[in-house]
């Protein structure tokens, strides 16, 4: 497993949990200024 983005000193959002899903997603940006997110997806028997 890889460091988390604060260790690696990428600037990212907060943890945003999502009012349409369970799920839970963070925000980031490449090099190119390219955003990217990383999705977690909860489980299916979780309740939105």
């Amino acid at each position: 497993m890889g460091a988390p983005p604060d260790e690696l000193g990428i600037p990212h959002s907060d943890v945003k949990e999502l009012d349409y899903t369970p799920n839970a997603m963070l925000t980031f940006r490449d090099p190119d200024n390219i955003q990217l997110e990383f999705l977690w997806r909860a489980p299916s028997d979780a309740k939105a």
